[in-house]
C-alpha cells in the first residue's frame, strides 16, 4: 500500500506498507512518479483544475512501459472516469504484470491532499475482482480522509 502526495507534476511516495506478495518494489519511500503513471499519481492528476491538466498533457509525456498511456485523449478519458468513480485502476503501466488501485484522500476543506493505492501481481487479482479491490481502497482512503476532518 502506498500513500502519495503531489509535488508539481509528480507524485511522491510518503508512506508504504508491504504485504506478503509485495509487487510495489518500483516505488520506494521518497520515490517519485510522473502524474500519468500509476493509480495514485493519476488520482492526484484528476484532482487538478482542467487548465493545469491541459498544461501537463501538452508537454512531452514518457512511457514507463509500453502500457503507459500517453495519448491526451486517453488520459482525459481516464481522468473523467476517476472523477466519476472516485478511484483509479492501473494495469501494467508502472511495471508489467502489476495492477494498482488508487483513491483520493481529502482534507477538512474537501481538497485532495494525497492518494492511497494498493498494488498487486496481476495474476493474483482476476479482472472480476477489480471492483471489489477498488472499493476496499476507497474505503481505506475514506478512513484517512475522516481522520483529516473530511465529511462527505
Amino acid at each position: 500500500m502506498f500513500l502519495c502526495i503531489r509535488r508539481g507534476f509528480d507524485a511522491v511516495c510518503v508512506e508504504r506498507l508491504d504485504g506478503d506478495f509485495a509487487a510495489g518494489h518500483y516505488l520506494q519511500l521518497g520515490g517519485v512518479l510522473p502524474l500519468l503513471i500509476g493509480a495514485a499519481p493519476r488520482v492526484l492528476l484528476a484532482a487538478l483544475p482542467d487548465e493545469e491538466i491541459a498544461s501537463y498533457l501538452a508537454r512531452p509525456l514518457s512511457q514507463n512501459t509500453p502500457k503507459t498511456p500517453v495519448d491526451p485523449d486517453e488520459l482525459w478519458s481516464a481522468i473523467r472516469d476517476i472523477r466519476d468513480t472516485g478511484g483509479s485502476v492501473s494495469r501494467d503501466d508502472v511495471l508489467l504484470g502489476v495492477k494498482a488501485f488508487g483513491a483520493p484522500v481529502y482534507d477538512h476543506t474537501g481538497a485532495v491532499v494525497a492518494a492511497l493505492s494498493l498494488s498487486g501481481i496481476s495474476a493474483h487479482i482476476p479482472d472480476e475482482q477489480e471492483p471489489h479491490v477498488l472499493q476496499q481502497v476507497r474505503q481505506a482512503a475514506d478512513k484517512a480522509s475522516s481522520a483529516l476532518g473530511y465529511t462527505a
